[in-house]
């Protein structure tokens, strides 16, 4: 019975000889392209995530680069005018007739010699500001403004340029909110200090030209707390275009701006960021824009306001885009080669796998019926043997009695030859058996 199941098993059903392969070949298929897929596709994954970062990387470089150039390129400029407002200084210190009506202290006659070469300089240079001052501070002549005088100077360029003996220059924030380069020199003949000569230069021009060289837009605003509303006020109505609208924004006042328009968005994340620095893009209709916000400082490094930098980004974002998504299409292709030549290779090694198993299982079959048929061809005996106490017969399974060699004759391949041992011989045939001792 046990060797029958196991023929059976080993030679299956026609139907199961036919599904098994098919099994068989869908699972190798499986087990081969479905890890290959998920390698693949967190393959791609990676290396677009990777090309997003790196891109990401890039791209806040060259914002921070953009920034940064805008910085040195505004004090590139503020440098030279610099320069430029001591070299007239140096100029105006030689002229004999400022220092005789100065000695004299003449404020008629020294503003008639100085209001042309004030004039000359406004037009020419954007000189805005020109100022005589005492030794002790007070204001003997503003050319500019020729009716005020007798007030005390107490800004920090001028205190610096009495404290080092020496010029100072930089850039300070006025009361009506205007940023203004101040170059302080002193005015030495003989070892003796005269006085103070002074030129001023409102840098609101310098502003588009940065922004026409670098392409990135500026905002610039003031804090309330350092300017006198009345005063803003009183230039405002003239000047809208540069000064705006004092109640339009609770905590600060727009003093410069290149964009044509400030879109509503961007107001939104100068009002959250005043006085911060911070960084966004922003999205405006179509476009994307990079702002940044930084602290705006004065010579003497009081934040007084916020620098907003604004960079058109789209191109860039475009582009960017555009190449994440080629790589990815790219990918997406070579991962679908990859995938077609790992299925018909896979199916090629399941055919192999199958031809194999096959022969292997015919040679099985061929050995388990050699098997089989040697089995059949051995006869074993077994069991209980009912045999006679005197005549040594048995009795077969229908009950007849035979002799012993008939029955083992029939129930195995054994054949008998007759013989006789030494002691029947010695009993049955004495005689003779004692002719052979």
């Amino acid at each position: 019975m046990a060797r029958n199941t196991y023929k059976a098993e080993l030679s299956g059903s026609p139907a199961q000889t036919k599904l098994m392969p098919l099994r068989y070949k869908s699972r190798i298929r499986v087990k081969i392209v479905l890890p290959l897929l998920v390698f693949l596709a967190v393959s791609a994954a990676l290396l677009v995530y990777g090309v997003y970062l790196i891109e990401k990387k890039h791209f806040t470089s060259e914002i921070n680069f953009r920034t940064a150039e805008v910085r040195k390129l505004l004090d590139g400029l503020i440098y030279k005018e610099t320069k430029f407002m001591r070299a007239q200084l140096r100029f105006l210190d030689d002229d004999p007739v400022f220092l005789e009506t100065w000695r004299a202290r003449d404020r008629e006659a020294l503003y008639n010699r100085a209001q042309p070469v004030f004039e000359e300089m406004l037009a020419d240079f954007n000189v805005t500001h020109f100022y005589f001052i005492e030794p002790d501070g007070t204001c003997f002549l503003r050319v500019h403004a020729p009716h005020r005088y007798g007030d005390r100077i107490n800004r920090f360029t001028f205190e610096k340029a009495v404290a080092d003996s020496e010029t100072a220059y930089g850039v300070e924030l006025g009361p009506l909110g205007s940023f203004t380069l101040r170059v302080v020199y002193p005015w030495i003949k003989e070892g003796r200090l005269l006085g103070y000569l002074e030129l001023g230069e409102e840098i609101e021009h310098l502003v588009p030209r940065v922004r026409e060289i670098t392409g990135a837009d500026l905002v610039y605003t003031i804090d309330k707390s350092f300017l006198d509303r009345e005063a803003w006020q009183g230039i405002a109505e003239g000047d809208m275009v540069r000064k705006g609208d004092w109640d339009k924004y609770e905590q600060f006042v727009l003093i410069e701006n290149t964009l044509a328009s400030l879109p509503r968005e961007l107001e939104e994340f100068i009002v959250a960021n005043h006085l911060l620095t911070n960084f966004k893009n922003i999205s405006v209709d179509d476009r994307l824009f990079s702002v940044c916000v930084h602290p705006l400082r004065d010579a003497s490094g009081r934040q007084v306001g916020s620098t907003m930098l604004i960079v058109d980004i789209s191109e860039i974002t475009s582009e960017t885009r555009e190449t994440i998504f080629f790589l990815s299409g790219l990918i997406m292709i070579i991962s679908l080669l990859f995938l077609i030549f790992y299925y018909i290779y896979s199916g090629r090694i399941g055919k192999q796998m199958f031809s194999y198993q096959h022969r292997l299982e015919d040679l099985v079959r061929e050995r388990t019926r050699d098997l089989q048929i040697a089995l059949d061809e051995v006869k074993v005996l077994s069991g209980y043997l009912p045999i006679c106490a005197s005549c040594k017969q048995i009795r077969d399974d229908n009950g007849y009695w035979t002799q012993l060699e008939s029955y083992i004759r029939e129930h195995s391949e054994a054949e008998f030859s007759h013989d006789i041992c030494p002691d029947c011989a010695e009993k049955l045939y004495p005689d003779f058996n004692s002719k052979l001792k």
